[in-house]
């Protein structure tokens, strides 16, 4: 069967995201607002953790999205599958690691970690585990992993449909926008229906509008590159901040926050991407971007990290908040250098493999 058009051939010239620092410094706002809210100790960041989940998320559609078109651009109108496996085989060594040693951890402490949480974070069911109940103990945070990667494969079969039924990157557009409101009216209808929290939360189903937000926008990006007005910059920031501040388990939240924050990403996404301003500049703050380049790694350390020294030195206060911050930073970066970094060397080498567009993995 001959390949469908590849989106706007012949009228648009061949889309490449390009590395844009402010990306970085996103993800490193979202990566922060998670640490905050994993220590327990500070209402001012009790939202931090769906804030900064639904931000990973928008990122990832927008870099995995941007990453799609510019293949199928490239290869005249396929999206191989090979770069999606890429996407998802990056991150696998570092998760391996970090499994791997807290394994070893249990030799001295005897039911820190038990295989079922191993079982779990490894094979991406985590999510899974968590609504079903299953205690996940040190690797619960390993649940955002597991619907992402369950949502990269959903929406690369997506993009591929759409992108044959279509004519224009517009018509993808619209077909992701769509995505978004089925996702979000399903979402409302599992709040009515009383599903559990963890249902709605870590189910992919349940919260695929988040990264399909950011797929849409960098289809609109790879359409027409629009510029974002200062105002709805302000705007979407705002709604960042007032997030950070709302229960995770509110209605509210689960209605309007889990979309506007995504949405709000997304917009910063774009103007991130599409010129520069003061707030881009602010963004490329050099320990900021350092922060979002560790970030997978300090997203996959914190957590665990905070359980072990807890036990091992049961400090208290802003003691225990600056002691778990700096180790959770010092072991993610050591994680980066030695496993994310050879890894993508790796992958970058492979013919079936090149380098994901707009700064990293998500």
């Amino acid at each position: 069967m001959p390949a469908g058009p590849a989106p706007d051939v012949g009228t648009t010239p061949p889309f490449h995201l390009g590395r844009h620092r402010a990306l970085d410094g996103l993800r490193a706002l979202a990566m922060l607002a998670v640490v905050g809210r994993h220590l327990n100790q500070h209402d001012l960041v009790r939202g931090g953790g769906a804030l900064g989940v639904g931000m990973f998320f928008a990122l990832s559609g927008f870099l995995m999205t941007a990453a799609l078109v510019a293949e199928r651009d490239a290869t005249g109108g396929n999206a191989p599958l090979a770069m999606v496996r890429s996407r998802v085989l990056r991150i696998v060594p570092a998760l391996v690691v970090c499994v791997a040693l807290l394994g070893a951890y249990d030799l001295r402490e005897p039911g820190f970690v038990d295989w079922r949480e191993v079982t779990a974070a490894l094979t991406f069911t985590a999510n899974w585990a968590m609504i079903t109940g299953e205690p996940i103990g040190p690797v619960t945070h390993t649940w955002y992993l597991a619907a992402l990667v369950q949502l990269t494969v959903a929406w690369f079969v997506g993009f591929v449909l759409l992108a044959r039924l279509s004519r224009s990157r517009a018509q993808v557009a619209l077909g992701a926008a769509g995505l978004v409101v089925a996702s979000w009216g399903w979402r409302c209808w599992l709040l009515a229906s009383d599903v559990t929290f963890e249902r709605m939360r870590a189910a992919p189903d349940a919260r695929a509008d988040a990264l399909l937000l950011g797929a849409v926008a960098a289809l609109l990006v790879a359409h027409r590159r629009p510029r974002v007005p200062s105002w709805l910059v302000v705007v979407a920031a705002a709604s960042l901040l007032w997030q950070l501040t709302v229960p995770p388990a509110d209605e509210v939240t689960i209605v309007l926050g889990w979309t506007l924050v995504p949405a709000a990403t997304a917009v910063l996404a774009v103007a991130a991407v599409t010129g520069p301003g003061t707030w881009t500049t602010r963004l490329s703050w050099p320990p900021l971007l350092w922060v979002g380049l560790i970030s997978y790694s300090l997203y996959l350390w914190h957590f665990p990290l905070y359980r072990i020294l807890d036990v091992e030195l049961g400090l208290t206060g802003w003691v225990r908040t600056a002691v778990l911050v700096v180790a959770s930073i010092g072991v993610g970066a050591v994680s980066h250098r030695l496993v994310e970094v050879p890894t993508g060397r790796w992958l970058a080498g492979r013919r079936d493999a090149r380098p994901v567009s707009g700064g990293g993995g998500g």
